[in-house]
């Protein structure tokens, strides 16, 4: 065999290498979007059947005790963004790839003190880089919807984890990771902190 010869079996073996690791990762690819989407729907239908019948709320948001990961738990809104999606509960990777997470650790969605969610920067959190001070944010669960309203936003470090904690009043903290077109596991987190303004409004006899 002449060296051409080997030199074409070798671009022809790397070339259908290539096709088809290539064919894997798109495969893969829209599996991950088609898993994303179908427990979004899913987890929308559960929710609201939850929600019309009281007695079988408490199957979707129970009183304090452990909840199984990946429990649908509410859907969250902020409008001016067109971001809809529902939250499920926990924060591991398995659960980030077709929900924004629930951090255990925080308030439930429904609770008072500081719930903090958080979501991939390329998927259901890709649209967090464009909030502001003011926005409106919505949180459904089986207590009711909670409207928030943007307070502030932050870059830190992986490590600053003391923006989960309670901060005094009803809080929402939403985390993600930052920059937001990084390649990569990106090094910072991006944090929107919201404070809850429907009890406010009651407090103050319906203003806000």
């Amino acid at each position: 065999m002449s060296v051409s010869e080997l030199r074409g079996r070798i671009l022809s073996g790397l070339e259908a290498t290539l096709w088809i690791a290539g064919g894997a990762l798109v495969a893969i690819a829209i599996w991950m979007v088609g898993d994303a989407l179908w427990f979004q729907h899913r987890a929308e239908r559960e929710l609201a059947r939850a929600w019309q019948h009281p007695s079988h709320v408490v199957q979707v948001v129970p009183a304090r005790r452990s909840i199984p990961v990946d429990t649908p738990l509410a859907e969250l809104t902020i409008p001016r963004l067109g971001l809809h999606e529902v939250v499920a509960e926990g924060s591991s990777d398995a659960v980030l790839q077709h929900a924004v997470g629930h951090l255990r650790e925080s308030a439930r969605p429904g609770e008072e003190g500081n719930v903090a969610l958080a979501g991939h920067r390329d998927t259901f959190f890709r649209d967090l880089k464009e909030v502001r001070p003011g926005d409106r944010i919505e949180l459904e669960s089986g207590g009711g919807v909670a409207t928030y309203r943007v307070e502030w936003t932050a870059v830190v470090e992986p490590w600053q984890v003391s923006v989960v904690d309670d901060a005094g009043y009803p809080a929402l903290t939403l985390v993600t990771c930052y920059p937001f077109h990084y390649v990569g596991h990106a090094p910072r987190r991006f944090v929107v902190r919201a404070r809850r303004i429907d009890e406010l409004a009651r407090k103050l006899g319906g203003a806000g």
